[in-house]
């Protein structure tokens, strides 16, 4: 298979975890080939109309079998138009698959509105396919806006991080409880939302931890708490360093959302303390891989119950933990549940997607086992 990867980045090295990913792939690896197209550094070089022709330009050398536009979103993209680039990829000869897929937190529900930036809706109503970080009332949106075969695809665990072994570092020594999250004001409710429910987080955190607990992150300022900011590959090893990592509060809760973080403290030997998440008991199951708590006033007892744990049960914990991210929440498992919504479309049988992400068989019967909406098949 043929992959035109337009890829969230400046440098394809910046998606190194899903380059690696792609071209690990049996669909890539036994005579695929795959090219990449970091757009944020083209935009920031070329312009939009300069990325519009270096993508039709490259699919019309390559003819590649799918076009991936990830996490196609965050940007500027006033007056933004895709359409002559979807119909010169909709005439190659190749007759490609073109995935749109969104990676960060969107929500419709008033008055906490944060909608995707209207190319690539644009995009995704052209699309084969939409992948999505979250389900729920956002996907509903996404169908009232025309947009079909919506594949729920969660964020994972990058190569290169994962802990075999619980190794700490000194430099986080003596912590019990951390959290990673910047807590900067901004001027969508959305946000205020956010710094808000994170600074009642690390309030009530602080009040109980004392010093056995930090937050690092922007926007902190003064607070007894702060650490500063962390670069995100120390992040691993922060986790790796204290008994319990806190997912940051999100600013909604949408079905099945959650940030790229819960894979990384999963992988990384700390026990997972985050907001309960509807759907999500579907990938860390309570009380063997997560300790969820209810709303910010049982954050500390989630803090509690993972403290409680002797060192025995802590390592049995840890491992199943361990292999839950290892076999189901690596960013290849992502990769291959992306190649096989093309297998599916090629199909015309839903059947052929593997959600890697849910516990249980990859090839469920029912549209919401599979976390699908909107199936159409192929156009």
């Amino acid at each position: 298979m043929k992959l035109l990867f337009i890829s969230q980045a400046h440098k394809p090295e910046d998606q190194g975890g899903f380059m690696r990913a792609f071209t690990r792939s049996p669909y890539i690896a036994n005579g695929g080939e795959m090219r990449t197209i970091p757009f944020r550094g083209v935009i920031a070089e070329k312009g939009w109309n300069g990325l519009w022709k270096l993508i039709v330009d490259e699919a019309r050398a390559f003819q590649p079998d799918i076009v991936f536009f990830q996490f196609f979103h965050g940007f500027d993209d006033n007056g933004v138009n895709p359409s002559e680039c979807m119909n010169a990829l909709r005439g190659l000869g190749s007759r490609p698959f073109v995935f749109a897929s969104l990676g960060d937190q969107y929500d419709a529900k008033f008055p906490f509105v944060r909608l995707p930036n209207h190319v690539l809706m644009a995009i995704g109503r052209e699309a084969d396919a939409f992948f999505t970080t979250s389900l729920g009332r956002f996907a509903k949106y996404l169908v009232m806006n025309n947009i079909r075969n919506i594949v729920f695809l969660p964020h994972a665990f990058g190569d290169g991080f994962l802990m075999e072994r619980k190794r700490g570092d000194e430099r986080f020594s003596g912590l019990d409880v951390v959290m990673v999250g910047s807590c900067v004001p901004g001027l969508k409710l959305w946000s205020l939302r956010t710094l808000i429910k994170r600074r009642i987080a690390v309030n009530a955190l602080w009040r109980r931890f004392g010093n056995r607990f930090a937050v690092f992150g922007r926007g902190w300022g003064h607070h007894p708490a702060c650490r500063g900011e962390i670069a995100f590959g120390d992040q691993v090893r922060l986790f790796a360093s204290c008994k319990v990592a806190v997912d940051a509060p999100a600013p909604a809760d949408v079905e099945l959302y959650a940030s790229d973080r819960p894979f990384y403290i999963a992988g990384s030997g700390a026990a997972l303390a985050m907001g309960r998440i509807k759907g999500f008991e579907r990938i860390f199951k309570e009380g063997e891989h997560v300790f969820y708590y209810d709303g910010l006033k049982d954050i500390v007892t989630a803090c509690e119950k993972a403290l409680s744990l002797n060192d025995d049960e802590r390592e049995k914990n840890r491992l199943k933990m361990l292999e839950l991210v290892k076999t189901r929440n690596m960013i290849d498992n992502r990769v291959d549940t992306i190649f096989s919504v093309a297998e599916a479309l090629l199909a015309d049988d839903v059947r052929k997607i593997r959600p890697w992400h849910f516990q249980g068989e990859l090839n469920p019967m029912t549209m919401e086992e599979l976390g699908v909406v909107n199936w159409q098949g192929a156009r």
